[in-house]
């Protein structure tokens, strides 16, 4: 089945852009929570920094967000916040991170 312009919701209107402003991403991520389901992997590590196949779980989404774009991020930390907070930094220095407990 193709699509018509009527159909997308995004309509071309040849090389020009009806109107072209910047776009600014922003993303909110909740990682607050103990994780107790996860015990005992959780009593030193936060489980946003569980790793799964080599790297941390929370690096395969800041990956994707990065990749398509998205510039800024809320963290909404809890539990271990201080481990979370370093590894975005030294991980994702491009990023613009702010922490809500």
């Amino acid at each position: 089945m193709t699509r018509t312009p009527r159909q997308c919701s995004i309509v071309s209107v040849g090389p020009r852009l009806l109107n072209p402003l910047p776009i600014f991403m922003k993303a909110i991520i909740p990682l607050a929570g103990k994780g107790k389901r996860l015990r005992p992997l959780t009593y030193t590590t936060p489980k946003p920094l569980i790793r799964v196949a080599g790297r941390p779980v929370m690096s395969y989404i800041l990956d994707d967000l990065a990749e398509l774009g998205v510039d800024e991020i809320v963290f909404v930390v809890g539990y271990m916040r201080e481990a979370i907070e370093s590894y975005v930094a030294e991980a994702y220095p491009n990023i613009t991170a702010h922490y809500v407990v």
